[in-house]
């Protein structure tokens, strides 16, 4: 396995773990604003 190839991998994987935290935290952010609206 070539170097590059490994860190590309691995700047994959954190794009994909970046954008699965912010959808995450978008998610709770919209629903504490739904309970705060009622």
């Amino acid at each position: 396995m070539r170097p590059a190839h490994a860190a590309t991998n691995l700047q994959q994987i954190n794009s994909i773990w970046i954008v699965d935290l912010t959808h995450r935290l978008v998610s709770r952010m919209v629903s504490v604003n739904k309970l705060n609206w009622h």
